[in-house]
């Protein structure tokens, strides 16, 4: 993808039911081989919540729409004048993913802009790991439901960035200590996300907990990850783009329960 001195991003977050949010990101200066920003600033044009009222169910699918185009007219702009689309792609809410996903894929192609996903769990990696040490072994922990979480095992590099080096997966949460000890190298030393807590505990290595409230990362990191995603990787083919889900709709796995029913002799 090419550099321009100013990348107009915009970045959609629907991966959670609440923080649900849309922004618009200008980069300005020339971005690196590496995908860093060199000498440049990147900020923040604009931002829209998603998000219902207290006590209103979620309603992502009938705000987006009029959130976005408020969101360009606040700044002033059409949508031809984006230079890129980024989306969380997951895991997280099954009805949010398949929204936010549309919604990009739809507005990357009126826009003819390139379109970038950004998985949830590294994107929260990110944002844990602006505080640790390089070297720490970093993991996420999400809840999925009442009985499920995600979890994603990371590395920080010499500049604290994320290396993933295991998942994402979904796992019942009596098996999530399990599924770190199997595949983490070493003992895990910090632990981030709304099931950090949880997940500290249950593996009892004394490691420290971050962002406890955590279920979804920023809708300026998606954005901001997108725009190092675009210059190292290039961006998504908008057709095969898809939200990382990890696990079936309620409605599929109730489809699926009666036709093992009906398999049964």
């Amino acid at each position: 993808m090419s550099t321009p001195s100013t990348l107009r991003v915009l970045a959609i977050e629907t991966a959670a039911t609440r923080g649900a949010a849309v922004a618009l990101l200008r980069a300005t200066g020339r971005i690196g081989p590496d995908g860093e920003l060199d000498g440049s600033t990147i900020r923040v044009d604009g931002r829209r919540s998603l998000d219902a009222g207290a006590g209103d169910r979620p309603s992502h699918a009938r705000r987006i729409g009029p959130e976005l185009r408020d969101l360009l007219a606040d700044a002033g702009i059409a949508g031809r004048d984006i230079d890129a689309v980024a989306v969380d792609v997951g895991p997280g809410s099954y009805t949010g993913l398949r929204v936010g996903v549309a919604a990009a894929k739809g507005f990357a192609l009126a826009a003819d802009a390139p379109l970038k996903g950004v998985g949830a769990l590294d994107a929260i990696a990110v944002e844990a790991g602006a505080s640790l040490a390089p070297g720490t072994r970093l993991g996420i922990a999400v809840a999925s439901s009442a009985r499920e979480v995600y979890l994603a095992l990371f590395e920080l590099d010499g500049a604290s960035r994320p290396n993933r080096v295991a998942g994402p997966v979904i796992r019942p949460r009596g098996e999530a200590a399990d599924w770190v000890r199997a595949n983490a190298s070493e003992a895990t030393t910090a632990i981030a996300g709304d099931a950090a807590v949880e997940l500290a505990e249950a593996l009892g290595t004394g490691a420290s907990t971050l962002a406890p409230d955590t279920g979804a990362p920023d809708v300026e990191t998606i954005g901001r990850e997108a725009i190092r995603a675009l210059t190292l990787e290039g961006p998504d083919d908008a057709n095969a783009l898809a939200p990382l889900y990890l696990r079936l709709s309620e409605a599929e796995e109730r489809l699926s329960h009666d036709r093992s029913k009906d398999d049964t002799p």
